[in-house]
């Protein structure tokens, strides 16, 4: 198989499993990893599903480590129903230019 780099990095998650990293401190470095890596420029969390198909913590307290996220942290958060509507909703992703301009948009601007 082979790879191709688009130039984004997913990290995907259920609801679960966000609450479970958030619960063990792995919620935050996984961040610091995704904002530190310089060698993509579309650093995303793909959250599959609702906050409230999980029973860790309440939803609230998803719903607002995910606009954290976005708005503190400047990481974008595609939002998914299911693993057939993420790859539907990653196949229709375009790939980022190799160069990019100055005056250029924020590439997390374009999702």
């Amino acid at each position: 198989m082979q790879a191709i780099d688009f130039g984004w990095l997913v990290e995907r998650k259920t609801a679960a499993d966000l609450a479970k990293s958030m619960m063990d401190g792995r919620y935050r470095e996984q961040k610091q990893r995704l904002v530190a890596g310089d060698r993509f420029e579309r650093p995303m969390y793909l959250l599959e599903g609702l906050s409230t198909e999980q029973d860790l913590m309440p939803s609230a307290t998803l719903e607002q480590a995910i606009v954290s996220t976005q708005l503190r942290d400047g990481l974008a958060v595609l939002r998914t129903t299911s693993v057939h509507d993420s790859v539907a909703a990653l196949a229709g992703k375009k790939p980022l230019k190799s160069e990019r301009k100055a005056d250029d948009v924020d590439a997390r601007d374009e999702l």
